[in-house]
């Protein structure tokens, strides 16, 4: 029932101080109590989350209690059993002769249960759909074209994770996007971007600094602030899994094409180990899916002792491995001292891989600060030699020869190799950027021929 008010709810026009905003606000109120047999509590929460934001100012937490309340009177239905007081059932004393306390008359009881879609709710309520079936002439219609904000990364109605160690330069990296996507500028000087509406929700550097990077990557850019379409949100009083935030989402989705997140472990409190850590992503994907517009969402590799090149792009990110499976894509920055960031692209559901690529952050002139990229640095090559050198021409050779991927088992029966021999030939392939894993499975990889690092 929350969920069909909900549904209700969205289709109520916001309240706009002026304009007579009071009468929708407890025509709202009257639904929910009478209608869909709220209780009074979750009436208020329904109409403080996602109806209030909505609102030209938003109601106050008092004033909606005052809403709620007069609604219940409006409607003089008999609260919610929630909502009741306890009663004690009173003993009748009786020189009758006890009756059975469990015998009962069924002459009054239905002939059948009613159905589930209008246990409580009248037939309008009943209409609003709980789960949304595609028939068959929906699914095998033609497949509309990706729409890129960013060419070959950020496609409208998906999230874009983008994984760098930490201080190595990703929240430059997500202001910079920000500004090229306002600006219809190329992001990175490499790809083109659809001019949207961007809006940065920094949690992490605060706002003083969060401007000063937008002002230094608009003066290295020469790009003029007025009329761009920018918005930021610094140090927001809400984290990601605040229930509450969805309904902001949700209120910005009209504003906002592209919402860019900085970052993800600042944005949440939750256990980042737990498979529930996805759900907030999971909340904004089903928003942006139904508004076409993007998340990209900035996170850090876990931190390790030696280079993060060494590291499994597919197990370089914080936590569960959940949140890994929740993003559409995934662009993982290596960082390695004195070198430009190496960009891999480790997962992408468009099915276009977008190949490595060196990211380099650089002073400008003007004292601007510009963010380009560039070739793939030089990842230095080890030189197998003997029976391991011909393990890996096999399997580079059936790999070219699988178009559409390979198994584990299916690469090492090619080869012949047992599992640690197979090991070491795909942990040198992958490191040296020959081949890659583009399974989204744990344990389970499908092994793709990409060519050498830079080729």
């Amino acid at each position: 029932m929350v969920k069909r008010a909900s549904a209700y709810l969205a289709t109520v026009d916001p309240a706009i101080e002026g304009q007579g905003g009071s009468k929708p606000t407890f025509r709202a109120a009257c639904q929910l109590v009478g209608k869909f047999k709220l209780s009074r509590a979750q009436a208020i929460q329904l109409i403080e989350t996602e109806y209030s934001p909505r609102c030209k100012p938003r109601w106050s937490r008092d004033e909606i209690e005052h809403k709620v309340d007069d609604a219940i009177e409006e409607t003089k239905g008999e609260a919610p059993i929630e909502d009741r007081p306890l009663k004690k059932a009173k003993r009748v004393h009786s020189d009758a002769a006890p009756s059975n306390d469990f015998e009962h008359s069924d002459s009054d009881a239905p002939d059948a249960p009613p159905a589930f879609e209008t246990v409580g709710m009248d037939a309008e309520a009943a209409k609003l759909p709980l789960l949304k079936i595609l028939g068959p002439a929906e699914i095998f219609a033609p497949l509309p074209p990706l729409e890129y904000l960013v060419e070959q990364l950020v496609v409208r109605g998906t999230a874009l994770q983008i994984l760098a160690y930490g201080s190595s330069g990703k929240s430059w990296l997500g202001f910079h996007m920000a500004v090229a996507c306002a600006a219809g500028a190329a992001f990175l000087g490499r790809f083109p971007t659809k001019q949207c509406r961007a809006l940065y929700l920094d949690f992490e550097n605060g706002t003083r600094e969060a401007r000063r990077r937008i002002q230094a990557n608009t003066k290295a850019r020469g790009i003029a602030s007025a009329g761009l379409a920018l918005g930021l949100c610094s140090m927001p009083s809400m984290y990601l899994d605040d229930p509450r935030f969805i309904g902001e989402i949700r209120r910005l989705a009209s504003e906002y094409d592209l919402f860019i997140v900085d970052t993800l472990r600042a944005a949440t409190r939750g256990e980042e180990n737990a498979s529930e850590a996805r759900k907030p992503i999971d909340d904004i994907k089903a928003v942006i899916e139904e508004t076409k517009g993007a998340l990209v969402v900035l996170s850090h590799t876990k931190k390790v002792s030696q280079s993060v090149t060494k590291i499994d792009p597919r197990e370089a990110g914080r936590g569960s491995s959940a949140i890994f499976d929740a993003f559409d894509a995934v662009l993982h920055l290596a960082y390695e001292e004195g070198q430009p960031l190496l960009a891999t692209q480790t997962k992408g559901r468009s099915g276009r891989f977008v190949e490595p690529f060196g990211i380099t952050i650089v002073d400008t002139e003007n004292g601007g600060v510009d963010v380009v990229a560039g070739d793939a640095p030089d990842v230095e090559k080890e030189s197998p030699s003997g029976a391991f050198a011909a393990k890996c021409d096999a399997a580079v050779a059936f790999l070219k020869s699988q178009p559409v991927g390979s198994t584990g088992r299916a690469l090492r029966d090619a080869t012949k190799c047992n599992g640690v021999t197979m090991g070491r030939v795909t942990d040198f392939l992958v490191r040296n950027g020959i081949i890659e894993d583009r399974s989204t499975r744990p344990g389970s990889p499908v092994w793709y021929y990409r060519g050498s690092v830079g080729q």
